[in-house]
C-alpha cells in the first residue's frame, strides 16, 4: 500500500486556498481580456462600418486539472458567411501564454504565406503562425512570467492591433 507523506498531506491541506487562488486569478485575468476583446471590437466596428458586416461575441472557460484556457472571441462575418474568428485568450497548456489571434475560416484565403511572413513584431513577443485543422491563423503572443503586468498585456494586444489586425482588415475591405 503506498503511504502519504508529509508533502502529499501539506499539499492535500492547501487545495481549497489553492483553488480559490486559481479561481480569483482567472476572474481577474477574464476581465482583463475581455476589456482587450471591447478595445478590439473597436477597432473593427471602426474599420468595417458597411451594414454587410456583423460581429458576433463568444467566451470559453476551460478549468481541469491538466490545464486552464480562457477566451474571449470576436467573429467576423460577412452576412451569413464566417470570415474570421479574433480570440483573446490564455492557455497554461500551450507554454503558459497570453496570445491574441485572428483565425480565418474555411474558403477565405486572405491570410496568404506573405501575408504572414509579412508581419513583422516586437520582439518582446511571440508571432506564431500555422495552418490549424484547416484554418489559417497568425497569434501575436506573450509569455506568462514573473513580471507580467496589465501594460504588457495591452502592449502585445497593440502590437496584433497594429501588425496583424488591421492590415488583415484592409485586406477585406480591399477585397469584398
Amino acid at each position: 500500500m503506498s503511504v502519504l507523506t508529509s508533502l502529499d498531506i501539506k499539499c492535500l491541506n492547501n487545495i481549497p486556498m489553492l483553488l480559490d487562488v486559481i479561481n480569483a486569478s482567472t476572474d481577474s485575468l477574464i476581465d482583463v481580456l475581455g476589456e482587450c476583446r471591447n478595445e478590439i471590437q473597436e477597432e473593427v466596428d471602426n474599420t468595417l462600418t458597411d451594414k454587410k458586416w456583423k460581429c458576433d461575441l463568444k467566451d470559453e472557460y476551460i478549468v481541469d486539472w491538466a490545464q486552464i484556457s480562457l477566451s474571449r472571441t470576436l467573429r467576423i462575418q460577412k452576412g451569413k458567411k464566417a470570415v474570421c474568428e479574433i480570440s483573446c485568450s490564455y492557455s497554461s497548456s500551450e507554454d503558459n501564454r497570453i496570445f491574441f489571434q485572428l483565425t480565418e475560416e474555411d474558403g477565405f484565403s486572405l491570410m496568404t504565406e506573405d501575408f504572414k511572413r509579412s508581419v513583422e513584431i516586437d520582439m518582446r513577443f511571440i508571432k506564431v503562425c500555422n495552418a490549424e485543422d484547416d484554418n489559417d491563423f497568425i497569434s501575436v503572443e506573450l509569455p506568462v512570467t514573473q513580471d507580467l503586468s496589465e501594460n504588457q498585456i495591452d502592449d502585445c494586444m497593440v502590437e496584433f492591433i497594429d501588425k496583424v489586425l488591421r492590415p488583415y482588415l484592409d485586406l477585406l475591405l480591399s477585397t469584398f
